[in-house]
């Protein structure tokens, strides 16, 4: 698209639900460089996001009535939280809070990247 159109590369998002969230985070962790962040609702983690060199901001939820991914089912709760914990990690983000680390699907606005 960049070729044919004129494109801003600092205003590029990513966003996705269930499976489309899942390809999002897939993309994400392939190609960091070409999104300014994304949103992913309902997703799991991809088998690999290994380029950590570079932080990408991420709006990470899922909700009560998702009946895949619902944050009242305490195994599926689980799921959303380890996303929120590797995507937190491989930012380099600090919890701000006890109540954000102890919730941190809930509160993921309550998480600051080290760049500000």
């Amino acid at each position: 698209m960049a070729s044919h159109f004129s494109v801003d590369g600092s205003r590029v998002y990513l966003v996705g639900y269930s499976n489309g969230a899942r390809m999002a985070l897939t993309e994400i962790c392939a190609h960091p460089s070409l999104f300014a962040a994304f949103a992913a609702y309902g997703a799991a983690l991809p088998e690999t996001c290994a380029d950590k060199r570079i932080a990408v901001p991420a709006w990470i939820s899922a909700g009560t009535a998702d009946p895949e991914l619902s944050t009242t089912n305490p195994a599926q709760t689980q799921v959303i939280e380890s996303v929120v914990a590797h995507w937190r990690a491989r930012n380099g983000c600090v919890a701000t809070s006890a109540a954000a680390a102890t919730l941190m699907w809930a509160f993921l606005s309550a998480y600051q990247s080290p760049r500000g």
